[in-house]
């Protein structure tokens, strides 16, 4: 009966999981040498009141992620990388995209991130 109730929550807890990532979009940064800009966009009708990005890998050096809006307003935010990364941004947004700047401070040695992102 204990193996059937664990099963059971295995299930539940993989559905809602699965279910909950699947609300974000997701950008990975492998090539961490070198700096970028990307635009992340909402795909959904509606208007936009928020704004989540989770960052999560590993990058070994030092890095900045900069936000700004489309027209190059801000940064609105400067978020620190170094080491094991697991950050999590939260913020009133209204606008359908946002850009990002990825910066190296310093030499990387090796690493990658990943950002999953959420517009609502």
């Amino acid at each position: 009966m204990s193996r059937l109730i664990l099963v059971v929550s295995f299930f539940i807890f993989s559905f809602n999981c699965s279910s909950h990532n699947q609300n974000y979009d997701e950008l990975v940064i492998s090539e961490l040498n070198e700096s970028f800009e990307d635009i992340l966009s909402y795909k959904k009708e509606g208007n936009i009141i928020f704004l989540e990005i989770k960052i999560i890998g590993e990058i070994q050096g030092d890095a900045i992620l900069e936000l700004y809006d489309v027209r190059g307003k801000g940064p609105y935010t400067k978020i620190k990388l170094n080491g094991r990364v697991d950050k999590i941004y939260n913020t009133e947004w209204y606008e359908p995209n946002l850009k990002i700047k990825y910066k190296p401070l310093s030499k990387i040695n090796g690493g990658s991130l990943v950002l999953r992102y959420k517009m609502n």
